[in-house]
C-alpha cells in the first residue's frame, strides 16, 4: 500500500463514515501470542515465554507484562 492509495482510501472511508471501521496493520516480526496472550506460565521453562505475565481487570485472564494499558482496558465484552 502506498502513501497515495492510503489517502483516496481515507478520502472514501470519510464519505462513508462509520465509528465500527478498524483498520488493522499486520507488522511481521512482532512476538508470538504465546509471548504476548497465551503464556503458559504452569508450562516448564523451555516451553513458556521469556516475560512474566500480571493480571487483567478480567479476572483469572493474566497477558505479557508488557502490555499494562491493554491489562487495564479487559473487560471480557466482546
Amino acid at each position: 500500500m502506498t502513501l497515495p492509495r492510503l489517502l483516496r482510501a481515507a478520502t472514501k472511508l470519510r464519505r462513508h463514515a462509520d465509528p465500527q471501521i478498524v483498520i488493522l496493520f499486520n507488522l511481521l516480526g512482532g512476538p508470538s501470542h504465546m509471548d504476548m496472550f497465551d503464556m503458559k506460565p504452569q508450562a516448564p521453562p523451555e516451553i513458556r515465554g521469556l516475560f512474566r505475565p500480571i493480571q487483567t481487570s478480567l479476572p483469572g485472564l493474566a497477558i505479557c507484562e508488557h502490555l499494562p494499558r491493554t491489562a487495564s482496558g479487559c473487560t471480557g465484552r466482546a
